[in-house]
């Protein structure tokens, strides 16, 4: 027997259907708005992270380079702060280095002396304030002042002020020869920027740094050096009365004027 349906039964089947209709829809845009931000993240985090792996090897390809390029003299001598870049600079100092002493309050000997018999460079550790003069360590001693990252530890942890103080006492060690400098990596930030110009004006000749570095959009880093001004002069003059071409030729550098 065929079932008779009424128009009004129709009609009722007919609102269920197109409600259950948009309810899926409705369902089914709340999900997507849920899922698409998430992907969005989880995209961009990806991003990030790969940026990042890609700046921090290019970063150690680049300090391996610059330390190479900067710290020349026979013998040298190198003071580096904390156990910066994981004690790696260790095996990107050049051979003529006769050791390296590592100071700062948190000092890792036992790793940096496993690198040491790797590197076959000796090192001395100083468990210290960054800032604190040791008697043992004599002015004008030493051809190289190192810090990754250690000036903005300072600087985030104990102020201008300390920063300031560890200039001065880089500047203590270094020698007065012209070609001793301190030279630094760092994460870049203006703060950072403006102590090391106004506190180390009078202590070194001007800032010479990476400009490629300095203007990355992501992760933008100061690395550069500031040589110690030679005794009794305000510019670091040679000789024949020139000022010596720049340390950092086989990078794209800038000096920054005095203000």
């Amino acid at each position: 027997m065929l079932r008779r349906t009424t128009p009004s039964s129709n009609n009722n089947k007919r609102r269920r259907n197109k409600t259950n209709a948009l309810l899926e829809g409705e369902e089914a845009l709340s999900s997507l708005d849920v899922t698409y931000p998430i992907a969005l993240l989880l995209g961009l985090s990806l991003g990030f992270g790969i940026a990042r792996i890609i700046v921090y090897t290019r970063l150690q390809y680049i300090a391996a380079k610059f330390l190479t390029l900067r710290i020349f003299q026979p013998d040298a001598r190198v003071l580096e702060y904390d156990c910066g870049n994981s004690g790696r600079n260790l095996y990107y100092y050049p051979k003529n280095v006769k050791f390296v002493t590592y100071k700062g309050p948190e000092v890792k000997g036992d790793l940096l002396g496993q690198i040491s018999v790797q590197a076959e460079i000796p090192v001395q550790i100083e468990t210290a304030a960054y800032e604190k003069s040791l008697s043992g360590m004599r002015e004008e001693s030493m051809d190289a002042v190192v810090s990754t990252g250690a000036f903005t530890r300072v600087l985030k942890e104990k102020g201008r002020e300390v920063l300031g103080d560890v200039l001065k006492e880089s500047s203590r060690v270094l020698k007065s020869d012209g070609q001793a400098a301190m030279i630094f990596i760092e994460p870049k930030s203006d703060e950072l920027m403006d102590v090391l110009e106004k506190n180390g004006r009078a202590l070194f000749n001007p800032m010479e740094v990476d400009e490629k570095w300095e203007t990355l959009p992501l992760f933008p880093y100061l690395i550069g050096t500031m040589t110690k001004k030679e005794r009794g002069s305000s510019s670091n003059i040679n000789s024949d009365g020139e000022k010596p071409k720049s340390e950092l030729q086989s990078i794209r550098s800038r000096r920054k004027p005095k203000k």
